[in-house]
C-alpha cells in the first residue's frame, strides 16, 4: 500500500513537469514554423525560450543565411504566437506578404464610409433636417 502512494506521489510531481516541457516544446515549434512559412528560411539554430507567465513564452533563436547567423524572435500566448520578427536575408519578396491587396482595401473601405455618410444625410430627408449636424458629419465623414 505505501508501494502505491509513493507511486501517485511521484506521478503526481512529474506529471506537471513533462506538461510544462511539452507546452514550451510546443512553443518552440510554434516559432519556426513561424519564421519558416513567413520567410522562407529553412536552417534554425540555436533556439531557446523563456516562460513569460502562464501559457506566455518567448522564443528566440538564429537563422543560417549564406555563412552568417541573424536572429529571430516570437512572444507566443497561450498557444499563439502573438508577433514575431526576423531581420535577415529570405527567399521572400515584400510582394509576397499578406497586404500585397492593401490599396484595393483602403479604397473599399473609403467607398463604404462614403455609402455610410450619404445613408446618415438621406435618412432623415422626409422629415425636418436638422441641418447643422447632418451636414457636418457628413462632410467630415467625406474629408477623412
Amino acid at each position: 500500500m505505501n508501494l502505491e502512494l509513493v507511486a501517485v506521489v511521484i506521478l503526481g510531481f512529474l506529471l506537471p513537469l513533462t506538461a510544462m516541457a511539452s507546452e514550451e516544446d510546443r512553443a518552440i515549434r510554434l516559432c519556426e514554423s513561424k519564421i519558416e512559412d513567413v520567410y522562407g528560411v529553412s536552417n534554425i539554430r540555436r533556439v531557446s525560450s523563456e516562460r513569460e507567465g502562464n501559457h506566455n513564452f518567448t522564443v528566440h533563436g538564429k537563422v543560417r543565411y549564406d555563412d552568417h547567423e541573424y536572429n529571430f524572435n516570437c512572444k507566443i500566448k497561450n498557444g499563439n504566437v502573438k508577433s514575431y520578427a526576423y531581420n535577415g536575408p529570405h527567399k521572400r519578396h515584400n510582394d509576397d506578404d499578406d497586404d500585397t491587396n492593401m490599396g484595393a482595401v483602403v479604397a473599399v473601405g473609403a467607398g463604404l464610409a462614403i455609402l455610410a455618410a450619404i445613408a446618415v444625410s438621406q435618412d432623415g430627408a422626409n422629415d425636418e433636417p436638422d441641418k447643422g449636424s447632418t451636414v457636418s458629419l457628413s462632410k467630415s465623414v467625406l474629408e477623412d
